[in-house]
């Protein structure tokens, strides 16, 4: 009789209730433990929440140019470094409404005062 009683009843909202009437009852008891959850469950909440933030804008924002729907990356051939000349023959047969190439030369150093940092080198066009 009680396991048919059981299966019409909300038995799920009741043990969900005195649950959580447990838990609340054990925080008070240890207020330093409760104190230490709560801020420990904040400090998680909050620096997921900063890394998603920071990690949607980053990875699926639209660039900040006028019409970012125009912007295209093009590797002649599947090379990622092509020759000069090719840049000159695209940009002067006028194909885009504005063309930049660039290519990575080499690592440099950079001083600045007493420290010294490598940093890569680029060529870009204009």
């Amino acid at each position: 009789m009680e396991d048919t009683r059981a299966a019409w009843q909300f038995r799920w909202l009741a043990d969900l209730i005195a649950d959580l009437r447990y838990g609340i009852r054990a925080l008070l008891r240890q207020p330093g433990f409760a104190l230490a959850a709560i801020l420990s469950l904040a400090l998680g909440i909050g620096a997921n929440t900063t890394i998603f933030s920071l990690t949607m804008e980053a990875l699926f924002s639209k660039p900040s140019c006028r019409r970012p729907e125009t912007l295209v990356n093009m590797r002649l051939g599947g090379n990622s470094h092509s020759p000069m000349r090719e840049y000159r023959f695209i940009r002067d047969a006028r194909m885009f409404e504005g063309l930049a190439g660039e290519r990575e030369e080499s690592e440099v150093n950079w001083r600045n005062g007493g420290q010294t940092r490598r940093l890569f080198a680029m060529r870009v066009t204009e």
